[in-house]
């Protein structure tokens, strides 16, 4: 791996640890450029401040929020990462309600420009959800 993916790898775990699993939203415009732009499933593009909006949902609708990073890997200005997003929901999200265990399997590309993402670009798989 060069230099740039090994950076690149190192910036996406930390965005993902951190940002992503410990709540540090305090962080997340060091990790996301102010022209950055998400391609939603929907196949809508959304902004950044979108974005950050439903992370901050993420973080009030989980309890016990882990991401788990499966697999992590760069090649020039792409990194994808195939991650596993656990916890238990204590408001709705995505169809699912208080109360259910969330179990999101997500396959993730963004593109970098000087350490930061610019773009992204998901799927997932199937939720589970199960009664506590």
């Amino acid at each position: 791996m060069t230099n740039t993916n090994e950076h690149n790898v190192k910036r996406i775990r930390e965005f993902c640890e951190l940002v992503q699993q410990n709540r540090r939203i305090d962080l997340y415009d060091e990790y996301i450029r102010q022209d950055f732009q998400d391609h939603a499933l929907t196949g809508e593009t959304i902004d950044r401040k979108t974005s950050r909006k439903f992370l901050e949902h993420l973080h009030a609708a989980v309890d016990r929020l882990e991401v788990e990073v499966l697999h992590c890997v760069a090649s020039g200005d792409i990194v994808a990462t195939h991650k596993i997003i656990r916890g238990h929901l204590r408001a709705s999200l995505m169809g699912m309600s208080a109360g259910d265990t969330l179990n999101l399997r997500v396959m993730d590309f963004m593109r970098l420009e000087d350490g930061q993402v610019i773009e992204h670009w998901a799927t997932h798989g199937a939720l589970k959800a199960a009664d506590s």
